[in-house]
């Protein structure tokens, strides 16, 4: 169980909200399409409960691999994909559960959805950014380093990055 727990990867939240966004879409446009919105809903389902568990237990028993997802700016951005995904879980629940789960009442997507929006807020909070603090040691040297390489093909793509090192930087004072 530990080694599934340290190779898994957050970004196992954007695999349910792809999931259950399609399969909303394959409801709405139903006929032949219904059996796949059907499957999808349920696969959702169970890639949600795997990425639930492995992300909750990850942060009480790898520490260590969260504060390597921190340091890394490709990862972070992946770190809210979970609660995110329980969100669209929720919006799934409450587009469909009257074809798929019509026993189920309304409360449970709702409750689903202002958790999961909470935690999200919780952990957009914490990271300093918009208290105005500046950014000391070696991260400042750093990000410095990462602001004067930004941008240089124009994409943009350089720029994203070294706003999630600049939270990084912050998080850590």
């Amino acid at each position: 169980m530990r080694k599934l727990i340290e190779s898994f990867n957050p970004s196992w939240g954007a695999a349910v909200m792809g999931t259950g966004v399609l399969s909303i879409i394959l409801a709405g446009i139903g006929g032949p399409f219904a059996v796949a919105a059907y499957v999808l809903f349920w696969l959702n389902s169970l890639v949600l409960l795997y990425a639930l568990i492995c992300w909750a237990l990850m942060w009480f028993l790898t520490p260590a691999k969260i504060k390597g997802i921190v340091d890394n700016a490709n990862q972070l951005v992946f770190l809210p994909t979970v609660p995110v995904g329980v969100v669209v879980y929720a919006n799934n629940l409450l587009a469909l559960r009257g074809r798929f789960v019509p026993s189920l009442p309304p409360v449970v997507p709702a409750v689903l959805w202002l958790a999961s929006s909470l935690v999200n807020g919780a952990a957009e909070g914490s990271g300093g950014s918009r208290h105005g603090h500046g950014i000391a040691g070696a991260d400042r040297g750093r990000v410095d380093q990462c602001l004067a390489n930004a941008d240089r093909d124009g994409s943009g793509a350089d720029v994203l990055g070294c706003r999630a090192k600049v939270d990084v930087a912050r998080r850590h004072e």
